[in-house]
């Protein structure tokens, strides 16, 4: 019998421990370059879109995105918003990976803009997982930028060029229509 009563002791530790684990800058580190990772290969997907291959392409574009946002909302409940802030080293190399990801994720939706025409048949449903993106990538680069205070202003920068790039690409995809 109180084996049983210690489960419920042990299952708080256990998730102190992950929480602990989330909080450490490499975790976060992690996070990005594996959302920066995502956003990679579906870069390399979009750019080998062709007329000759569009139909079966196109789909991925739609469901490329959802998996960005996907990995994406899996890593948010990582951040504790009781982590202190980290010092402006952690702070460095968590702005280092932060860069990284913008300019990827800014190559893949100058991409995907770009292949507009040839993916105009999926621009529905390529508008909504866009939508879906950007709001997503809020979340998290907010979350990321709260525990980099020693580098608020440039994390903020990468975040309104990475902004633009998103709207720019929900402009030319349009209205999301589902």
């Amino acid at each position: 019998m109180k084996f049983f009563s210690l489960i419920p002791a042990i299952g708080l530790a256990v998730l102190g421990a992950v929480s602990v684990v989330a909080q450490q800058p490499s975790v976060v580190i992690d996070e990005l370059r594996a959302v920066t990772g995502e956003s990679a290969k579906l870069r390399d997907v979009v750019g080998n879109v062709t007329s000759t291959n569009v139909l079966f392409q196109g789909p991925l574009v739609y469901r490329g995105l959802l998996k960005i946002v996907d990995t994406i909302e899996d890593d948010i409940p990582n951040f504790d918003p009781t982590t202190p802030p980290y010092d402006d080293d952690a702070a460095a190399d968590v702005v280092n990976a932060l860069t990284l990801f913008v300019e990827v994720h800014q190559d893949l939706l100058n991409t995907i803009t770009g292949k507009r025409g040839l993916l105009s048949r999926f621009a529905p449903p390529i508008a909504c997982a866009l939508r879906s993106l950007e709001l997503s990538v809020d979340a998290f680069v907010f979350a990321i930028i709260g525990l980099i205070p020693t580098r608020h202003d440039q994390a903020l920068n990468l975040k309104a060029s990475l902004d633009q790039a998103l709207q720019n690409a929900i402009h030319v995809y349009g209205p999301c229509l589902g």
